[in-house]
């Protein structure tokens, strides 16, 4: 193996602007903070907000070195230049199994130019789907109950899971072998990083990126 002596960069988009990022800025957060959340336990504001600028600024240069901000990783780092434009990106693991099961489809077998990576401790996104009347409602039973489309999740990457189950990781992981898509390994590490609270997120957020203050809403 030879060295060239530069730098290996991940790129994400903006910490100011995308949730995906946020996700990777609490990673870093909680590594330079000791594999400790910022601000939990904190028996102030004060001091939480002290603790988030501290490790903001352990980990800003990380994130200056990064360049040209990208709208959306996956799109470059799965496309034909991949290679050459963003050879390693931080995307949810549903968007690259859902790129080699579209892959496998059409060219009859898997694509081995791009391999996953589990970052250790790693992160755990998990959306939730919240009903505001009846029509959420509806949306919410046709979620739970219609095979159809929780299959359809599965196509595309997806683990779902509802309270009281234990989800369709493993029908999923079903599909990929049954597809001829080899299964993610596990990770041996489970230290999972959790995220700080909203507003120290934020601070961290905030000075990390240079962010610029909110627009308020139009009256």
């Amino acid at each position: 193996m030879r060295s060239n002596s530069g730098r290996v960069l991940v790129r994400t988009s903006s910490v100011c602007e995308s949730n995906a990022a946020g996700t990777y800025l609490s990673i870093l957060a909680f590594v330079a903070n000791g594999d400790s959340t910022p601000g939990a336990g904190a028996d102030d504001e004060a001091r939480a907000t002290q603790e988030a600028e501290t490790v903001a600024r352990k980990i800003k240069p990380l994130i200056d070195l990064q360049g040209m901000w990208a709208d959306e990783q996956a799109d470059s780092y799965l496309s034909d230049l991949g290679e050459s434009i963003a050879p390693i990106s931080l995307i949810y693991e549903h968007q690259y199994l859902a790129h080699q099961i579209e892959y496998r489809q059409e060219y009859s077998k898997q694509d081995t130019d791009r391999v996953l990576l589990y970052p250790t401790p790693y992160a755990l996104t998990e959306p939730q789907l919240i009903s505001l009347n009846d029509k959420g409602d509806r949306l919410v039973r046709v979620v739970e109950d219609d095979p159809e489309l929780r299959q359809r999740a599965i196509e595309l990457g997806f683990r779902v899971r509802f309270s009281g189950e234990e989800g369709t990781s493993d029908q999923l992981n079903d599909y990929l072998s049954a597809h001829g898509i080899q299964v993610p390994t596990p990770n041996r590490d489970e230290t999972k990083v959790y995220e700080p609270d909203l507003d120290v997120l934020q601070e961290i957020i905030n000075s990390v990126g240079s962010c610029p203050p909110p627009v308020p809403d139009a009256p």
